[in-house]
């Protein structure tokens, strides 16, 4: 099964009022789930066993921009100089596909002026606190 990545979307700001990024090109979501070790001597077999502990995610966004696009740029970096975590969603607004929502601060911000090509900028966000996923009904 295949899906075409053009439908996934990343929207940020305040809860319940988040935009779609401008000139979204990609983005990408990774979870980490830390695993705690839980071995004993009397382990069977000398087979290690663990457990689940504390979850988080990233994610990372790259977009094209325009130069019209700078009060969009500040306030993404105001964002991250004041610490304000932002309400995230991404989703592709399809039903029967997943959405994943959650409070993320932005954790690094790139923007490249290549000669002869589009400016682009790019960005970190670490979920902080829950990230549900929800089928999209």
């Amino acid at each position: 099964m295949s899906m075409n990545g053009t439908n996934v979307l990343t929207k940020l700001g305040a809860a319940s009022s988040e935009t779609a990024v401008v000139g979204e090109v990609s983005n990408s979501v990774d979870f980490a789930f830390d695993m705690i070790e839980t071995t004993v001597k009397a382990s069977t077999a000398k087979a290690k066993t663990y457990e689940t502990g504390e979850y988080g995610g990233t994610f990372s966004v790259e977009a094209k921009l325009n130069q019209s696009d700078g009060t969009t740029v500040k306030g993404l970096i105001d964002a991250a100089k004041a610490g304000t975590a932002q309400s995230t969603i991404i989703s592709s607004e399809v039903t029967g596909d997943v959405e994943i929502t959650g409070n993320a601060l932005i954790s690094g911000i790139s923007i490249g002026d290549p000669q002869n090509d589009v400016r682009t900028i790019s960005y970190n966000l670490q979920f902080t606190g829950e990230i549900t996923a929800t089928v999209i009904a």
